[in-house]
């Protein structure tokens, strides 16, 4: 295939909508905040008058997860460039990017997996980052494309 080209913006509305997603699906998330909403059930209602060590307690296990999720995100938004305009080469051999101050290449055999969401295509260069394409700017052979390159290896 040619070699395209595409520039994506990523917008904290979907990283953080990604970031939510991703966290509230896990079974142990759902297992803390189902302890959490116990803990508060027994510290509310149960146990009269309140009991506030329970309620205090399941109110943060039930927040905790969205807490972990915004520092999460606070540590994304503290790197430059994050929220920027990022131009992707896509060709046979690599991927090459290109954003404000930095660019960048990656072979495809250093593409470790593909994650893809309802907004994005998401290439994971290690276990923890990942670029975050949007598919709405790719055609059907290119989502395509980049897909059998990622599973060729």
């Amino acid at each position: 295939m040619e070699p395209f080209t595409i520039t994506t913006r990523l917008t904290k509305k979907h990283y953080s909508q990604y970031l939510y997603v991703q966290t509230y699906r896990k079974s142990g998330i759902i297992l803390i905040i189902l302890l959490g909403m116990l803990e508060l059930y027994t510290g509310a209602v149960l146990r009269k008058p309140i009991n506030y060590p329970y309620v205090t307690f399941g109110l943060f296990l039930m927040l905790s997860p969205a807490l972990i999720v915004e520092l999460a995100k606070g540590k994304t938004a503290s790197r430059p460039g994050v929220y920027s305009d990022i131009q992707y080469t896509f060709s046979e051999e690599s991927i090459v990017e290109v954003g404000n101050g930095f660019e960048a290449t990656y072979k495809w055999e250093y593409i470790l997996r593909l994650k893809e969401s309802s907004h994005f295509l998401i290439l994971f260069t290690s276990k923890q980052s990942g670029k975050f394409v949007y598919k709405d700017r790719l055609t059907s052979e290119q989502i395509a494309f980049i897909k059998s390159k990622v599973q060729k290896r």
